[in-house]
């Protein structure tokens, strides 16, 4: 049996129909013991899903900025401050590294307004709807917030690393329930 180039099934999963219809063929042959798409492919339809989960979610505030994890390890954003919405037994699993909770950022702005200087605040969640909510508080408040599009999920399709509470590497990430559980291969979801 022959495999479909990875490059071409990308091109194919830009259609959110198809993107549906391929996880529901890997997991059709993953049940019928049958050959499945490579990783690449796997992974590709994972963050695809991603992808069209998080623009649903955006769409709830049209005018809140987002970057998504690509652009942000690019350098989209000068020294942003990164803020975990997620709650505390998510937060127990892993974090972005150098991330504040947001009871610590709020703590550190209300005994210093001035803590964060100008820099861009990154809020994130599991794929970005709590974390759209959050961020279009801060915005109200004149908070240069943005949300995370895709959340940690993106930020692991993207390759970024994830660390325990006490600052060890992880490869565990808390993706809040079987239905955001769309990590790509090599990260393990906890939930």
């Amino acid at each position: 049996m022959s495999t479909m180039p990875p490059d071409r099934l990308q091109s194919l999963l830009r259609q959110p129909a198809l993107a549906v219809l391929t996880l529901v063929l890997i997991q059709a042959l993953a049940a019928c013991g049958g050959a499945a798409l490579p990783v690449a492919g796997a992974d590709a339809a994972r963050h695809e899903r991603v992808v069209v989960m998080a623009d649903g979610y955006a769409a709830g505030w049209p005018q809140l900025p987002k970057v998504d994890a690509a652009a942000l390890h690019a350098g989209a954003l000068d020294e942003p401050v990164l803020v975990d919405c997620r709650e505390a037994f998510e937060q127990d699993v892993s974090v972005l590294p150098d991330a504040v909770t947001r009871s610590d950022y709020e703590a550190q702005v209300a005994a210093d307004p001035g803590a964060f200087g100008d820099r861009p605040v990154v809020v994130y969640c599991t794929i970005g709807y709590r974390s759209g909510e959050y961020a279009a508080t801060l915005r109200q408040r004149g908070v240069d917030a943005y949300n995370l599009h895709g959340g940690v999920l993106d930020w692991a399709h993207a390759g970024g690393g994830f660390v325990t509470p006490r600052g060890d590497a992880t490869r565990a990430v808390h993706v809040y329930g079987h239905r955001w559980s769309l990590l790509p291969a090599g990260y393990d979801a906890a939930y």
